[in-house]
């Protein structure tokens, strides 16, 4: 947050005047953060990901579908919500996708995000599997 607070200058009290609101600001700017982040407990969730329809039998990493997939995880990590994300090792062209968003409406937002924003998923490539997930500890 940037304040930009003018009009000092058609005071004649005006070092006076803006010496009072230094403080001033400071508590009601954490006021406004203390607002924000009140009720806002992270949502975590869980996108499991695997081949669809859409999916070629092979090369799945190299088809123009899986750069959908990638862009949308690339929106993720920009908006802050990535964590982390990858294949699955155990199982052919299976992924995870761990997805932390503030507040109480994360998981609809989640699937809304993982079913249309991904296109990968939107245009049958993948299918997708959206998942709660409560954290218990964290590193």
């Amino acid at each position: 947050v940037t304040l930009e607070h003018s009009g000092w200058e058609g005071r004649a009290d005006a070092a006076d005047v803006y010496q009072g609101y230094g403080p001033g600001w400071t508590a009601v700017l954490e006021r406004f953060r203390e607002g924000a982040e009140a009720g806002q407990e992270p949502v975590w969730v869980a996108l499991l990901h695997s081949p669809g329809p859409a999916a070629p039998a092979d090369g799945l990493f190299d088809a123009p579908l899986f750069r959908e997939h990638a862009a949308f995880l690339g929106r993720m990590r920009e908006r802050g919500y990535l964590v982390a994300a990858g294949p699955l090792g155990d199982a052919e062209g299976e992924g995870m996708t761990i997805l932390r968003l503030p507040g109480p409406a994360g998981i609809a937002e989640a699937t809304r995000l993982a079913t249309e924003d991904d296109q990968s998923v939107a245009k049958g490539f993948f299918t997708v599997r959206v998942r709660p997930w409560q954290v218990m500890m964290q590193g």
